[in-house]
């Protein structure tokens, strides 16, 4: 069975976004563009951008996906 690939593409996030990653993650945005992320910053990054479709999606959801169900875009030049 095909597996759902989740795009995470950081440029792509609102300025509220960000707020809310950083609230959430408890780190900046630019921790996450480095290259070595926190598994936290990416559960959180997958909840924000899945919840912009599915208001009901909920971080126990986003810690049910598996890392290689994971595409990640923006790292570069996304917001500090």
């Amino acid at each position: 069975m095909a597996s759902e690939v989740f795009d995470i593409d950081l440029n792509d996030l609102t300025l509220g976004e960000i707020e809310e990653f950083e609230e959430l993650s408890g780190m900046p945005i630019s921790a996450v563009t480095g290259g070595n992320v926190p598994v936290k910053a990416v559960t959180v990054l997958l909840y924000l951008t899945r919840r912009r479709t599915n208001p009901d999606y909920s971080l126990d959801d986003a810690r049910a996906i598996r890392l290689s169900d994971l595409s990640f875009a923006g790292g570069e030049g996304a917001a500090d």
